[in-house]
């Protein structure tokens, strides 16, 4: 399951876009984390609770190019590079 966030202030630009993955395994045993989230990171906060802790972390960072898709959504050019964090979390 992929859940797609863009995020910024109320009134101004978006300065961040979130893809988060969550394997079949983790949707089958905490189902609640298909649906809206009552805070940030509590779909991880879900899953723990379902068995899936502790989760540890790998992190890579890298400055890229954005695509087309992703500067419209930060409504930057294209010319401008752009943050990546890629962090993948794995059940206990």
């Amino acid at each position: 399951m992929r859940r797609h966030r863009v995020m910024g202030p109320a009134g101004e630009p978006s300065f961040q876009t979130n893809d988060s993955y969550i394997h079949p395994r983790g949707l089958a045993d905490a189902p609640e984390v298909a649906g809206a989230a009552a805070a940030p990171g509590d779909w991880l906060y879900r899953l723990e609770a379902a068995g899936h802790w502790p989760l540890s972390w790998r992190e890579t960072h890298r400055a890229r190019m954005p695509t087309k898709d992703e500067a419209d959504e930060l409504q930057i050019p294209v010319t401008m590079p752009v943050l990546e964090i890629v962090r993948v979390g794995t059940s206990g």
